[in-house]
């Protein structure tokens, strides 16, 4: 028998096994990001512009939409084309207005920053009006730590810190540095966590000694949006469905509903403001309004406003009108650029012709009769306050005669007596062959026969329209003796009125809500619109406050009565309703700080300005 073979330290068969095979910890590793994908190493992967998209639009929940409805278009981004997996996605967050769409390229294979990240996401759920705001008011506001960093990403990342609750954890210093796929989680969590808890941002920013601006905005819409464009209010039934005969044939859906005995038409609803728009466009007509397909609460109903608190012992408040005077209509910018006003919000109720409706006096002059019933907000040469509805009279002492006024600066009908100041502009506005009487210093220094005659700078026309008036009988060289005498509602003269605007109804008085209707519909009153409010603080001040409407995504607008109750809550003891609606509008520093629910600014007949004492 041979020698017995020695046992080789290692099995030569467990060798050949291992023979180019990895080492055992690498292997460990390979299995775990196969069988973890979203481990550590995913988790610190870079999440590009592209992903975030995805999530954002999948966590706020609406359907995606994949191809538009006929007729309407929407801008997406030209690097994210029809036919690739990202496309619905873009669509969908256009369509409903949940990121900015501004054309262009979207670059979604780029690493996404936290800023863009946190700004895109707040943006969705209706704040990129309010980060335009907070951006460039100063005060407490300070966002200079974050670098060179854009002043919406800045404002989106002190918002999302300071004011959601709860705060938004994890945002590095720096707003530039790009988002892990870990890190895109984490924003996700928080932003789910928003849309259960809601939103209630509450901020001031005192910009000087007697200027502040309040930005608040309260609730995330939860449900789909819906849109529709209210066309009419038709007192009979065969009115109304002739004119919804008229739509029908354009192919537009309708619908109405019936209230105070009148049949309110409406076209919709649509699932899109770009759908309301392009209807609006095709009708030639009609007002866009939002609702939701599920009853509204007080976190799933979006309201956004934004207030100018005034001192009037530092700052001089006054109406605004437009350049070329009352009867033409401007938007607030543009009449508050050409006065210098540091800034604005729209005024009282207008008519589609472009007169002012109720009560204007400028300067101590009235410059509008005040409408009967409704209430008028004045300032005395003191700085004292009056609220309520005003009565007058006025009349002419021409020789020895008294001829009553019926209004001033607003088209004359036949057989009225008109007085026009240059508040008017440069022409009268009455029908041909009316009697003119041009008065400087207490004299008729012109006669004239027309009805569209100038109205001299340093003096006043009175207008009798038509033939058979008083004024006939007047001569050049009469002595002229104009009155306008306003009264409180106990028939109170109403003396040294320094300015006053009316608007109506009173929704605040001495801080308790009001529920008078003074003269408006029920839908004005009990729907949510948009609004403008002039409310007065117990210290004296003056809050000039904007509530956006008519946007889902963003707010839905106030009834009157949650208008009274926010009034109330931002420290008002009064508050009267002014013009809303489109011609909601609030102006600061050369910017518009609200969205005007037409999607731009409505001209509008005058507005009530802010300037320096100097000014």
């Amino acid at each position: 028998m041979g020698a017995p073979r020695a046992r080789p330290s290692g099995s030569v068969a467990s060798r050949e096994r291992g023979r180019g095979l990895l080492p055992l910890p690498l292997l460990v590793l390979l299995l775990a990001l196969v069988l973890v994908p979203e481990g550590p190493c995913w988790a610190g992967v870079a999440a590009s512009r592209g992903e975030f998209l995805r999530r954002i639009v999948e966590a706020r929940g609406f359907p995606l939409v994949r191809s538009l409805p006929p007729g309407t278009s929407s801008k997406t981004f030209d690097d994210i084309p029809p036919g690739s997996d990202l496309y619905p996605y873009a669509l969908t967050a256009c369509y409903y207005g949940l990121i900015p769409s501004w054309g262009g390229h979207f670059n979604p294979g780029l690493p996404i920053s936290w800023g863009e990240a946190v700004y895109m996401a707040l943006y969705s759920l209706g704040l990129g009006k309010d980060l335009e705001v907070i951006s460039r008011v100063e005060g407490e506001l300070v966002l200079a730590r974050r670098g060179d960093v854009h002043p919406l990403h800045q404002a989106a990342i002190y918002v999302a810190e300071r004011f959601l609750r709860p705060p938004w954890r994890g945002i590095p210093e720096d707003g530039r540095k790009p988002m892990s796929r870990g890190d895109l989680d984490l924003l996700i969590s928080s932003y789910l966590a928003t849309l259960r808890s809601g939103i209630d941002l509450s901020a001031r920013w005192d910009l000087s000694e007697g200027l502040s601006v309040l930005v608040g905005r309260r609730g995330v819409l939860r449900s789909l949006p819906m849109w529709r464009v209210d066309v009419g209010s038709y007192s009979s039934q065969p009115s109304m469905a002739r004119a919804a005969e008229a739509i029908r044939r354009k192919g537009i859906p309708f619908g109405y509903e019936v209230e105070d005995e009148n049949y309110l038409l409406y076209a919709g609803p649509f699932k899109s403001a770009i759908e309301a728009r392009r209807a609006r466009e095709v009708l030639g007509e009609g007002i866009i309004s939002s609702t939701a397909d599920a009853p509204a609460d007080a976190l799933s109903s979006p309201v956004a406003w934004v207030a100018l608190e005034v001192d009037p012992r530092v700052f001089r408040v006054s109406p605004l009108l437009p350049r070329d005077g009352l009867g033409v209509l401007r938007p607030l910018e543009t009449m508050a650029r050409d006065s210098e006003a540091l800034g604005a919000v729209n005024g009282g109720f207008f008519r589609k012709d472009g007169e002012a409706v109720g009560l204007l006096v400028l300067d101590g002059v009235v410059v509008r009769e005040p409408y009967p019933g409704r209430t008028a907000f004045g300032v005395r040469g003191d700085g004292s306050f009056l609220v309520g509805v005003p009565g007058w009279r006025a009349f002419a002492r021409l020789g020895g005669r008294v001829v009553s006024i019926d209004g001033v600066n607003r088209r004359a009908r036949l057989g009225e007596v008109v007085l026009f100041t240059p508040h008017r502009g440069m022409r009268c506005d009455a029908p041909v062959g009316s009697t003119e009487l041009v008065v400087r210093d207490g004299v008729v220094a012109e006669r004239r026969v027309g009805g569209k005659g100038f109205i001299p700078r340093d003096g006043l026309v009175l207008v009798g329209a038509g033939a058979g008036t008083p004024l006939e009988a007047a001569q050049v060289g009469e002595r002229v003796e104009v009155v306008v005498e306003l009264f409180g509602p106990g028939g109170e003269r109403w003396d040294d009125l320094r300015w006053a605007v009316q608007g109506g109804p009173l929704v605040l008085a001495d801080g308790v809500p009001q529920v008078g209707d003074e003269g408006f519909p029920h839908s004005f009153c009990a729907k949510r619109h948009p609004r403008t409010l002039l409310g007065v603080k117990p210290n004296g001040r003056l809050l000039m406050l904007v509530v956006d409407g008519r946007d889902p995504i963003r707010s839905f607008g106030v009834t009157l009565y949650e208008a009274a109750l926010l009034a109330k809550e931002l420290g008002c003891l009064w508050a009267l309703n002014l013009d809303g609606g489109g011609s909601s509008t609030s102006y600061l520093g050369g910017k518009i700080l609200n969205n005007p629910s037409d999607g731009k600014p409505r001209p509008i007949a005058y507005g009530v300005g802010v300037w320096t004492k100097d000014s």
